[in-house]
């Protein structure tokens, strides 16, 4: 509670986030495990630390070492910030630091190239389920969920945001078509990735152009997406009437869209990966815009994870 109203701050930290703190104690218990089945203290030490990298490399399905160093760091913050605050461990603290050098060593190991379709790939995808949705004989749930899934892997694409971000656009409020061509979008920053103390004062705003998209949208909201229930989320849910779908089940319905009908599952996220790459290759200074269209403040990022163009 202290952490998510902005109490005791650990340095460089600020106000931890909800997602932050179910990490942390995610880390946290899995060390706890650890330390009972071995009846090792569960105070971090370099030697209770380097112990649990080797077994997180090895015996637990070959844990990759920017999650290593990740769940070192998280378990480490969790004890110095909150659990025994004030208290050092100087040989846990070079474990994680030589964990993170590793990762940086390894390089982006999540990021493999079967992973990467060109967006434009997705994005024609996207209009492919769109123009089933038109052609069904029924204008029914079938068609109007054909319809949505399109329009999600469109808009995916156009604006690579996160699963959470996608799951907030509401015709209503954060995604409005203006005067066409233009399409207004206005995210707060709860639904961004961000510093917990940074989220009320960094809005997303953006402006999309294009006229096609514009029709699509409009022909959705008129004809399409009354279908599911009377609201005014973009992409609702069947099962949940008045609701939109979760970011959870987005990251579901891309994977699985794009692993039936291309034979590659590409997760929301790697839709950002996508883009980016494509972006590298194709644009006139593309490796500069990439940084942009995916709102990092260090282009270092982007080089790192996202662009590996050959």
């Amino acid at each position: 509670l202290e952490r998510s109203e902005g109490g005791r701050r650990s340095p460089g930290m600020g106000i931890w986030s909800a997602a932050y703190i179910a990490a942390v104690a995610r880390a946290l218990s899995g060390w706890a495990t650890y330390c009972v089945e071995r009846r090792i203290p569960t105070r971090p030490t370099g030697v209770g630390f380097d112990g649990y990298a080797d077994w997180l490399r090895g015996s637990a399905g070959g844990v990759s070492p920017r999650t290593i160093a990740d769940y070192l760091g998280r378990i480490l913050t969790g004890f110095e910030a909150v659990l025994e605050p004030g208290t050092r461990s100087p040989g846990a603290r070079w474990v994680v630091e030589d964990c993170e050098q590793r990762s940086r060593s390894a390089g982006a190991t999540t990021k493999a190239a079967a992973g990467i379709v060109p967006a434009s790939r997705l994005y024609a995808l996207g209009w492919d389920l769109i123009e089933e949705a038109r052609a069904t004989r029924y204008l029914g749930v079938d068609a109007a969920r054909r319809y949505r899934n399109g329009l999600l892997l469109v808009i995916a694409v156009s604006l690579p945001e996160r699963a959470r971000a996608l799951a907030a656009l509401n015709f209503a409020t954060t995604f409005r078509l203006a005067e066409r061509p233009l399409i207004e979008v206005s995210l707060p920053g709860a639904v961004l990735k961000q510093r917990e103390h940074q989220k009320g004062r960094h809005p997303f705003h953006a402006t999309l152009s294009s006229g096609v998209l514009w029709d699509a949208l409009d022909e959705y909201r008129r004809i399409y997406r009354p279908i599911f229930d009377p609201g005014t989320s973009l992409f609702p849910s069947i099962h949940a009437r008045g609701a939109s779908i979760s970011e959870g089940r987005i990251g579901q319905l891309v994977a699985e869209l794009t692993e039936r009908r291309l034979g590659v599952r590409v997760s929301v996220h790697r839709v950002r990966d996508c883009v980016a790459t494509e972006a590298s290759e194709e644009f006139v200074h593309g490796g500069l815009l990439a940084p942009v269209l995916l709102r990092h403040r260090d282009a270092r990022t982007t080089r790192r994870f996202y662009d590996h163009a050959e």
